[in-house]
Order: structure tokens, then sequence, then C-alpha cells
């Protein structure tokens, strides 16, 4: 049976842990009933299993694409730093080629 919009909305608000009890309190098979809430009822065991994978598989999805988006921001901070890097060397360069050409200036004078 298809969860209804109301029904998920009920499951919503209990963490995994406490849909994990339910069912483990519940007899075994997707058939049988599982006791939710007071307000809430029994609802079959299959399809409180259902709504507990797909969060679950949500959660994992939005924690990949976390990791991707700390990734990406990585390698877009690593490319920085290596541009900073080269700059800091070409400067160094440039400086110390403007010191030596001093150094032969000045001694070119004597």
């Amino acid at each position: 049976m298809v969860l209804t919009p109301e029904r998920r909305a009920m499951l919503d608000v209990l963490t995994d842990q406490q849909l994990r009890a339910r069912l483990a309190n519940a007899p075994p098979g997707p058939g049988s009933m599982v006791f939710i809430e007071l307000d809430v009822g029994m609802m079959l065991r299959g399809d409180v299993e259902d709504f507990l994978r797909e969060r679950q598989e949500k959660a994992a999805e939005a924690e990949r694409q976390r990791d991707e988006a700390q990734r990406q921001r990585e390698q877009k901070s690593d490319k920085a730093q290596r541009r900073r890097d080269i700059l800091q060397g070409v400067s160094i360069g440039i400086a110390l080629s403007a010191l030596v050409w001093a150094i032969v200036s000045f001694l070119l004078k004597f």
C-alpha cells in the first residue's frame, strides 16, 4: 500500500531510531501491522520499512551532495593557492632579477 501524505507526515515526526524500535516490537513480515502512535494507530510493516529505507536513501544522497560540494570548494581553494604560489614565485624571480641587475650595474661602474 502506498502511504498517503498524511501518513508520511506522521512518520516524519518520528526518528529512525523510534521507527526501528516500533518495527522491532512488531511481528515479522511486510503484511504485519506495526503500532506507530496512539493518534496514528497501525500501519503495515512493509510501508514503514519502505518509508524508513526511502528516508535513509534521501539522507545518504544529501550527504553525498554535501561531500561533493565540499570537495569542489576544496579544489577551488587548492587552485587558488597554486595560483598564489606561482605569482609569489614570479614576484620573487622579478625581484631577484632586479637585484642582480642593480648589482651588475653597480659593479660595472667601477
